[in-house]
């Protein structure tokens, strides 16, 4: 909560930017830190941004709730737990607190016009910087190890598996093979590749749609890096070995599975039934209504786990 302290100083904190969109003021708040998360929220007050784009040199917390009752109306006890709140949620910080765009590298991005590429990164990460030798990983995984320790004895929110599942969900297990993958060169797949938006409409082959899953998504090691915990390798690179990207599958004509909503499991290689039923009509919306959506045997979606 805040300080009382009529005397001490906050300031908007700089990972605060203000986008006019329409008739509304956008505020994107990016809060660098610990546990940080991205958010954004729409202001049809003009007092409020007012308020907000006054805090952006460092004020008294006295010459604040002046500025709250004067700008916003507010009554003195209703001044200070909205700027209480504003502390509490990163949007008001400490005039000392440290600028994350301070280093001549985030200066460099910001001249490089990646400005909302540097607020993705400031707003994701969770832990510092450490550079690319072998000190500096080595001071990530030790990082890393911290992180996972507290998660165990519940100091901490534990960090999610490798495997995203549905254990209630109807289960239907695809065959492994490289006999396609095998028979296959890498010349004749970057001269046979097209973007199609005719699709013939016909039933796809089992073994078929099971090799497209295995070799695009599917498992090929698992990996116990210690106090890292389990880690999975994939056909595909990932930072950090954590593969976020979870596939479902609206099927419509694959050999033996019933037309419906399914979620690839990595864990098992396998279909995991979500919804039964045609979704054709949601595919062609979600694909802007192009008409060879109509005849796709299976369309595949990718989602990401954010945590």
């Amino acid at each position: 909560m805040l300080n009382l302290d009529l005397e001490r100083e906050l300031r908007l904190a700089p990972t605060v930017q203000f986008r006019l969109g329409g008739d509304d003021w956008r505020a994107i708040e990016l809060v660098a830190g610990e546990g940080d998360r991205r958010v954004q929220a729409t202001l049809d007050e003009p007092a409020i941004v007012r308020f907000l784009l006054a805090l952006r040199r460092p004020v008294r917390v006295g010459a604040a709730l002046e500025l709250a009752e004067a700008e916003l109306g507010h009554q003195r006890q209703q001044a200070l737990g909205f700027i209480a709140m504003l502390e509490e949620r990163g949007v008001l910080v400490a005039a000392n607190a440290p600028n994350p765009y301070a280093s001549e590298a985030a200066q460099r991005w910001i001249r490089w016009g990646w400005r909302d590429a540097l607020d993705y990164h400031l707003s994701v990460r969770n832990m510092r910087f450490s550079s690319g030798d072998a000190e500096g990983m080595a001071e990530q995984v030790a990082a890393l190890g911290e992180q996972l320790r507290a998660a165990h004895s519940g100091a901490a929110e534990p960090s999610p598996g490798p495997y995203k599942d549905y254990p209630d969900a109807p289960r239907i297990a695809l065959p492994k093979s490289r006999e396609q993958i095998d028979a296959a060169t890498v010349g004749r797949a970057l001269y046979k590749r097209r973007t199609c938006r005719k699709f013939n409409g016909r039933t796809l082959d089992k073994a078929v749609f099971a090799e497209l899953m295995q070799h695009s998504f599917g498992l090929t090691s698992e990996l116990d890096l210690g106090d890292m915990g389990p880690h999975v390798r994939r056909t595909t690179p990932s930072g950090g070995a954590r593969h976020p990207v979870e596939v479902y599958a609206v099927v419509f004509r694959v050999e033996d599975v019933a037309p419906g909503l399914y979620h690839y499991s990595v864990r098992e290689h396998g279909l995991e039934q979500l919804r039964e039923g045609d979704f054709s009509q949601q595919v062609y919306h979600l694909g802007h209504q192009q008409t060879g959506l109509q005849n796709v045997s299976a369309a595949l979606f990718f989602t990401a786990r954010w945590d």
